[in-house]
């Protein structure tokens, strides 16, 4: 039997509290799933969500875990060493296994997150990224804008009928 904890989801760009669902999202996709012991405690409906800091990283390999079965490409990016803009598209270069086109930009960033033709067909894509609520204390000036395209990358697969899902935590 499945045991609902509630999570809080917000959109990235405002990062502000409260629950904000993606369009088109169904109401139960705001809650996640204790299944056999293991605390998943993190969404995977499409958009950007907030990972709760009370999260575990069991949670995070579980939610990885999840939709690796389900047929999406997930991947996790190591925010905790990011001190500046060059760290972190250096970290999503290596990550997300970004193609030599990728220009080091915010902009190219954003092309590849719209383009992942390098990841092939999978039925979505999963994107944890680790160390955002650090990154968020250290360097605040540093999360609104990759929150914003993780926002626009994950409206443009949702309009392909492709769900993209970014955990920021």
């Amino acid at each position: 039997m499945r045991n609902l904890l509630n999570v809080v989801i917000t959109g990235a760009a405002s990062l502000g509290p409260g629950p904000r669902p993606c369009p088109g999202q169904r109401e139960e996709t705001m809650t996640s799933h204790r299944e056999h012991g293991e605390d998943v405690g993190i969404p995977l409906a499409p958009g950007v969500h907030r990972w709760l800091p009370g999260a575990t990283e069991a949670g995070a390999e579980a939610a990885l875990r999840r939709a690796a079965s389900e047929g999406r490409r997930a991947t996790a990016l190591d925010l905790t060493a990011v001190v500046d803009k060059e760290t972190f598209l250096a970290e999503c270069a290596r990550a997300l296994d970004l193609p030599g086109w990728f220009g080091g930009t915010w902009d190219s960033l954003y092309d590849c997150l719209i383009d992942l033709s390098w990841w092939g067909t999978p039925r979505g894509y999963l994107i944890v990224a680790r160390g955002w609520h650090a990154l968020e204390r250290n360097a605040p000036g540093l999360t609104g804008t990759p929150a914003g395209i993780a926002e626009d990358a994950t409206a443009h697969w949702l309009s392909r009928a492709t769900p993209m899902t970014v955990l920021l935590g």
